[in-house]
C-alpha cells in the first residue's frame, strides 16, 4: 500500500472514531506540513550547500553533511530541532542525571545532554550515523558520554534495518524510499544495563520500534523516573500504540509535555489528556515526556 492510499485509509478511520472536524483539522495540518516541506526545499537547493561543514547548534559544535537531507539539512536551515521538545528536555535535565539515548543518531540530544548531565550512554545502530555521532562528541570535548553501535528489541538477535535516504528515518520497518539494508545486532534494554549504572532518564526515536524496545525493558522501567519517547503512532498499529500506553502507565509513567508537528514555527503542543485520543487511534507521531508519578 502506498502512502497516499494509507493516509486516505488513516484519515477515513480518524473520521469514523473523531468526527468529520477532528479528521478534516488533521488534514489541514498534513497540508500545511507538507508546503512547509516544499518551501524548505525550495530554499536548500537555492543556498546549494556542498560538503561537510561545522555549525554550532545551540552552544554544540556538529559536524553536517550537505547532501543529507534529513537532520543534516534540518539543522543547518534552523540551528534547532523538535523546539518545544528540546526547551523542556534542557529545563528538566539534571547535573545528577544518567541518560540511555536510544537511536541517539548523529547526537543532536546526545550533546546536549552530555553538556548538563553526569553520563550519556548514546546507543545508535547505524554505522555512517555512529562515525558522525562519534565526531561531534570528539568535536565538543565531552568525556562522559559512551557510544554503542547496537540496536535494542524485545529479545537478541539480528534484525533488518532499512536504510533511507535521509539519515533519521533509517527503520525496522520497510518504507517506499528505502536505498539498503543492513543487519543490525539487537539485545534487551534490561540486558544491557545489568553491570551498568540504571539511567534517570531515557529518550528514543526509532521509527515505530517503541513497543519492541518497551518490550526489552521490563526490570528497567520500575528504576527510571522519566521518559522522552518519539511516539509513531502512524508507524505503529493501535495495539502495538495501545500496549505501549498501557506498559508506560502500568509502570507509573504519566505524560507531562505531548507535541505533535514539533518543527520551527508548526510546534503544537497538547493537553496531557491527550494521550487518551492517541489510545483511541489518533495518527501521527508525537514528542511525549513521561514522568514517574509520586508513590502515594
Amino acid at each position: 500500500m502506498g502512502i497516499s492510499r494509507q493516509l486516505v485509509r488513516d484519515g477515513f478511520m480518524i473520521m469514523r472514531r473523531f468526527g468529520m472536524r477532528h479528521a478534516l483539522g488533521r488534514a489541514r495540518d498534513l497540508l500545511r506540513v507538507k508546503r512547509e516541506e516544499r518551501r524548505r526545499t525550495a530554499l536548500y537547493d537555492r543556498i546549494r550547500p556542498e560538503g561537510t561543514i561545522v555549525r554550532e547548534i545551540l552552544g554544540n559544535r556538529m559536524t553536517l553533511d550537505m547532501s543529507d537531507r534529513g537532520i543534516h539539512r534540518d539543522l543547518f536551515l534552523d540551528g534547532i530541532r523538535e523546539p518545544a521538545a528540546t526547551r523542556h528536555l534542557m529545563s528538566v535535565l539534571t547535573p545528577d542525571d544518567v541518560v540511555l539515548d536510544i537511536g541517539a543518531n548523529i547526537g543532536y540530544y546526545v550533546l546536549m545532554e552530555a553538556q548538563r548531565c553526569r553520563k550519556v550512554y548514546a546507543v545508535e545502530p547505524v554505522p555512517r550515523n555512529v562515525a558522525v555521532l562519534t565526531e561531534n562528541v570528539r568535536l565538543n570535548g565531552y568525556d562522559n558520554v559512551e557510544i554503542f553501535s547496537l540496536a535494542f528489541g524485545r529479545a537478541a538477535g539480528m534484525e533488518t534495518m532499512y536504510l533511507s535516504a535521509k539519515s533519521n528515518w533509517h527503520s525496522f520497518h520497510p518504507a517506499p524510499d528505502t536505498v539498503g539494508r543492513l543487519d543490525i545486532p539487537v539485545e534487551t534494554v534490561d540486558a544491557f544495563l545489568r553491570g551498568r549504572e540504571c539511567p534517570t532518564l531515557v529518550r528514543m526515536d526509532v521509527e515505530g520500534y517503541e513497543i519492541n524496545i518497551i518490550d526489552g525493558m521490563t526490570e528497567t522501567l520500575p528504576r527510571i523516573g522519566r521518559m522522552f519517547i518519539e511516539l509513531h503512532a502512524d508507524i505503529m498499529s493501535l495495539a502495538e500504540t495501545r500496549r505501549l500506553l498501557d506498559t508506560v502507565r502500568g509502570a507509573g509513567f504519566a505524560p507531562e509535555l505531548i507535541v505533535k508537528y514539533d518543527r520551527p514555527g508548526m510546534s503544537r503542543v497538547l493537553p496531557d489528556d491527550y494521550v487518551d485520543t492517541i489510545y483511541e487511534g489518533d495518527k501521527g507521531s508525537y514528542e511525549i515526556f513521561f514522568r514517574k508519578r509520586p508513590s502515594p
